[in-house]
């Protein structure tokens, strides 16, 4: 029984997640080991490799240019579903935690 409930799209769905998750967090922590640079562009394209964001053409009727620096058209990065879901989860353990205080 436990392996039909395991072989469920949404199992496979959130296992990857999760996957893409820690590969991201251990190249993250490589590259500060190594005395390595991360930047904000770093990150996007880490992110984006991960299927964390997608790169979208910037619209100023959608988005917000926090640098003021991108035209209409520009690459622009979003939060993919998997990124909103992950981060559902800290925001419920922060309520969580908040309660219990």
């Amino acid at each position: 029984m436990a392996r039909a409930v395991l072989a469920t799209p949404e199992i496979k769905r959130l296992v990857g997640s999760l996957e893409r998750h820690a590969e991201f967090v251990d190249e993250l922590i490589q590259l500060w080991d190594f005395g390595g640079d991360v930047d904000g562009a770093d990150l996007q394209e880490m992110l984006h490799g991960r299927g964390l964001l997608k790169r979208v053409p910037f619209d100023p009727e959608k988005h917000v240019d926090v640098n003021g620096c991108l035209d209409p058209g520009d690459d622009f990065y979003v939060q993919t579903s998997d990124a909103d879901e992950a981060l559902s989860h800290f925001q419920a353990d922060e309520e969580v935690k908040a309660d219990a205080g």
